[in-house]
């Protein structure tokens, strides 16, 4: 049934639009695209695991030059934001929306390709007295593939 109540063929999907001002007071986390799959563990405002499949059919994936997609640099980066979202919501179900003010030392020792099961750990620690630190870390099958750091305002 189509989100206008008719019996089309299947369900109807209208894309997101943002107003002139950049968005709304209130923001869904999920906003535009959700890149982390399963949280599989989050100890609330302290550190949080969870996994992300890349998948072939993933939109998100960039095609440089070649047949051999990967999943983009920044995706890995709003991926452990998201991540930190969820260590940062008390529950895990419902993630924070967090603002990244700051990256750094962030090291990508390859970019993930379809097949690739990330496994995403993000542990929290205050930066100060209104910012929050995120260690990140992303491996595949064990063998560490990003690791850095995030800062944001905290909760």
């Amino acid at each position: 049934m189509s989100e206008s109540g008719g019996s089309g063929a299947g369900p109807e999907t209208r894309p997101a639009t943002v107003g002139p001002s950049g968005g709304s007071e209130t923001r869904s986390p999920a906003f535009p695209f959700v890149l982390v799959d399963r949280v599989l563990a989050a100890v609330p405002f302290e550190r949080a695991v969870g996994l992300r499949n890349v998948t072939a059919n993933d939109p998100l994936l960039a095609r440089g030059g070649g047949d051999v997609a990967s999943m983009r640099r920044g995706l890995l980066i709003e991926a452990f934001a998201q991540l930190a979202g969820a260590a940062l919501s008390g529950d895990g179900l419902r993630p924070a929306a967090v603002d990244v003010s700051r990256i750094g030392s962030m090291r990508f020792l390859r970019s993930p390709v379809p097949g690739d099961q990330l496994v995403l750990t993000v542990e929290l620690s205050r930066g100060g007295q209104d910012r929050a630190k995120a260690a990140c870390k992303a491996e595949i099958s064990g063998e560490l593939v990003a690791e850095g750091e995030l800062e944001f305002a905290a909760p």
